[in-house]
């Protein structure tokens, strides 16, 4: 007994020593981390006019679709255009066989000459008759005889040079054309079928301009006015397309919580086509003066947005307030002043307070 209590008074100094050891080698190490600076890349913010924006996608459609259909039939005698293909208002699309028509005009025109000659004989007649039934010569019923054969042959040249503007009418009518500047989206008919009036020849649409139909956020319904620019980033294009808004929606749709807005998107070059994905940026206004910082500089959290600022080499956590986006940068409208420097590179890993070290 007397043995143990011998050993136990010898091991507590022991211990006591190894605490105290521990403890000041815990305090070294926490100086150490407490001394470590972040490697971070910063921006300074300086004030500039930017656009405040809607960014959001869409899907661009065609202006105006139309379902060309034979107005007369007729036989398909050859296609000019399939589809794919770009034409201008009144190309020709294909052309029917134009034999039978030319073939009842040609008829009409030779029946309207025959009855213009009897016409021009029963005009002289008439005329001397009613000198005659002047003088008293001839009698009335005889006069009144000529005068309806006049009025019937003059009836029956006008009914023949109605029919034959009408065949005349078919005639252009078996050439289809383009009813606008646009390209052929489909075609549904084959050369040397026989279509009859009414059938479908081919589907035309209106590529230029081109139209966009765009679901906006309810939140927004103050910020998106008519005639406001939108610029469309497209695959694979580098360039921007730009557009204006022609229409907004009167009303909110309660299912999806977002309003209509459609844009018209120049297209001359024929770059883009209905059915293709866009990025859309709407420019709602310019803000003045604005501070704008790379959106990666920009954290999340429950709180909601923040950002850190450097200042005298110590990393400050800033809640901001924003007005908008653009072209991958955000507009802050609170939290920052000018000249701070901003962290752009290496803000996620960063507490409030760190030292930290910028890097070119």
């Amino acid at each position: 007994m007397e043995f143990e209590m011998r050993r136990l008074i010898y091991f507590i100094p022991l211990l006591l020593v190894l605490l105290v050891s521990c403890t000041a080698e815990e305090k070294t190490a926490d100086r150490k981390e407490g001394q470590k600076a972040y490697s971070v890349r910063v921006v300074k913010v300086l004030p500039q006019d930017v656009p405040a924006t809607v960014e959001l996608t869409a899907t661009l459609e065609a202006d105006e679709e139309l379902i060309i259909g034979a107005e007369v039939e007729g036989t398909i005698k050859r296609i000019l255009k399939d589809e794919g293909d770009r034409a201008k208002k009144g190309e020709p699309l294909a052309l029917m066989d134009e034999e039978d028509f030319l073939l009842r005009i040609e008829e009409k025109e030779a029946e309207l000459e025959k009855v213009k000659a009897e016409l021009e004989f029963a005009e002289k007649e008439l005329e001397r008759r009613k000198t005659l039934f002047e003088e008293g010569m001839v009698s009335r019923q005889e006069y009144e005889r000529f005068l309806t054969q006049r009025n019937s042959l003059s009836s029956l040249e006008r009914s023949i040079r109605s029919v034959l503007l009408l065949e005349k009418r078919k005639l252009e009518d078996s050439r289809i054309k383009a009813p606008f500047d646009g390209i052929v989206a489909e075609r549904y008919i084959t050369e040397g079928s026989y279509v009859r009036k009414g059938e479908r020849l081919f589907r035309f649409l209106r590529i230029d301009p081109l139209k966009l139909t765009i679901n906006v956020p309810a939140r927004k319904l103050k910020e998106v006015r008519k005639g406001q620019k939108v610029t469309l980033k497209v695959d694979p294009y580098e360039k921007e397309f730009q557009g204006h808004i022609y229409f907004k929606s009167p009303y909110i749709n309660k299912a999806t919580k977002t309003f209509l807005v459609k844009a018209l998107v120049e297209n001359k070059e024929g770059l883009l086509y209905p059915g293709i994905s866009a990025d859309v940026t709407i420019v709602t206004a310019i803000i003045k003066g604005g501070f704008v910082v790379p959106e990666k500089a920009v954290l999340f959290d429950e709180e909601g947005k923040s950002l850190f600022v450097v200042r005298d080499g110590v990393a400050e956590k800033r809640r901001i307030k924003t007005a908008g986006r653009f072209k991958g940068r955000v507009i802050v409208s609170e939290g920052v002043k000018e000249g701070e420097l901003v962290v752009v590179d290496g803000a996620s890993a960063l507490k409030d307070g760190v030292k930290v070290r910028i890097i070119e």
